[in-house]
């Protein structure tokens, strides 16, 4: 018995020993340089054919990312019975909608300029 409480008090004194000590030491706040104060200026590049930071190639992807989702679910029978109960290929037409029209919209956009 005394060789088992010895191992015990071996055991916690060695786990708490090494434990990390916290103490409060204060803090600093990192405050951001200003670009007068550095001289350096802000980086702000033009997209030249974006709608809201869009491009008609990402747009294009888009559009044929939802189709290409569309044909392969539709290609698994088991797939395409659980999309249609769910809905998903309404979800689907509401993507690939969205998509068409916002690439109009660009495509209207960079013509009237």
């Amino acid at each position: 018995m005394k060789n088992y409480f010895l191992v015990i008090v071996i055991a916690g004194l060695s786990t708490t020993a090494f434990a990390q000590q916290t103490e409060n030491k204060p803090t600093r706040e990192l405050k951001p340089l200003k670009s007068e104060a550095t001289g350096a200026k802000p980086m702000v590049a033009s997209v030249a054919d974006s709608l809201e930071g869009e491009t008609l190639e990402h747009l294009d992807a888009w559009i044929q990312a939802i189709d290409n989702k569309v044909e392969y679910v539709n290609s698994d029978q088991t797939m395409r019975e659980k999309a249609l109960a769910d809905g998903w290929f309404d979800q689907m037409a509401r993507h690939r909608e969205r998509a068409v029209a916002r690439r109009e919209a660009l495509i209207a956009r960079n013509a009237t300029k």
